[in-house]
């Protein structure tokens, strides 16, 4: 690898080769690069514990004019490079522990050992292959994955449904709340009948609120349905009698126009007229009704003047009367040159 490459905190050590070396020369040439306590091991087996024991630590190897090194000494730095208890190659292949527990292998390389006969013994699919950094044997399929972080994104993603139907179900119990207050502040609204107690219904309570500035206005808005029936039957004897009832409008003349009602309909109790007081308020011709109130029918009229009665205290037709029994007051002649000019 190049030196530039090197990671942080690794140590790079220079390993002189001699010429033509030998493999125990070249694990001498190792030994003494490595500065180790001691005299060197007579035996291969204690100078291949000794070195690897070293090389526990991130260290890098730079051996000039490896090219020229015979096959057998490459093969030894070869042994050392894949020894799992060396950190020549830890970089490669190690993981970074994350939060979870779990390690992230992205850029890395999985390097995998197995032994031939566990192989036999167990098959392909038994617990035979061990991946460097991981403890103990596995599957294949687990060494060349990760099955550590497969659970913990299986955790997170169960972590993430759960806050997310919390979230729901607050966001829904903070609409059922705003629902049930506006409700409440509605019904709070609501008109009460002051003949009988009750509440409105939602189209009583609509129908005495005009929505719009032509539109007919309820006779008795403080009243629910029932005790407007009540003071509409209190209000005329023929109540429910068929010239009580809205007359209905007749045909389409030719020209596409269409009659006015036959019978008037008072403006103040929705009571169609009498025949008395329908023939009362006519009018003949193109001069106005002789009537004070023509759009009144003749309960609702003397209501009228009761009220106004009261509130002036005194009749006006008392007043017309007294002024037509008062006498006429004789016209004075004049006499002289004034009255013969007038004349």
């Amino acid at each position: 690898m190049a030196l530039s490459e090197v990671p942080p905190g690794w140590k790079v050590t220079w390993v002189p080769v001699p010429v033509r070396p030998s493999v125990a020369g070249m694990r001498r040439a190792v030994f003494d690069a490595l500065a180790l306590a001691g005299r060197f091991p007579h035996t291969s087996v204690l100078a291949d514990v000794a070195v690897t024991g070293a090389l526990g630590e991130a260290r890098v190897l730079v051996v000039d004019e490896a090219q020229r090194l015979p096959v057998p000494c490459l093969e030894y730095l070869q042994s050392l490079w894949d020894h799992p208890g060396t950190r020549i190659t830890r970089h490669l292949w190690q993981g970074e522990r994350q939060r979870g527990g779990h390690h992230l292998y992205d850029r890395k390389i999985p390097i995998i050992a197995v032994g031939l006969n566990q192989l036999r013994e167990h098959g392909p699919a038994g617990l035979v292959f061990a991946r460097f950094g991981r403890s103990g044997p596995q599957t294949l399929l687990e060494a060349i994955g990760n099955p550590r972080r497969e659970a913990a994104d299986a955790r997170e993603q169960e972590e993430a449904k759960a806050r997310a139907a919390q979230y729901q179900a607050e966001v829904q119990r903070v609409a059922q709340e705003h629902d049930a207050k506006q409700a409440a502040e509605r019904e709070a609204r609501r008109p009460v009948c002051t003949g009988c107690g009750t509440r409105f219904t939602d189209a009583r309570w609509k129908a005495v609120q005009p929505t719009d500035w032509g539109a007919t206005k309820d006779s008795h808005p403080h009243l629910c349905d029932t005790c407007k029936q009540k003071a509409g039957a209190a209000v005329s004897p023929a109540a429910d009698t068929q010239e009580r009832r809205k007359p209905e409008r007749g045909e389409a003349r030719p020209d596409d126009s269409w009659p006015a009602p036959q019978r008037p309909v008072c403006t103040e109790c929705g009571a169609a007229f009498s025949d008395e007081r329908w023939k009362a308020t006519a009018r003949v011709g193109w001069s106005p009704s002789p009537a004070k109130r023509p759009s009144l029918c003749g309960d609702c009229d003397q209501r009228f003047e009761a009220d106004s009665d009261l509130a002036w205290g005194v009749s006006h037709r008392q007043e017309e009367r007294d002024q037509e029994q008062e006498p006429a007051v004789p016209e004075q002649k004049t006499t002289g040159w004034l009255s013969r000019l007038r004349r």
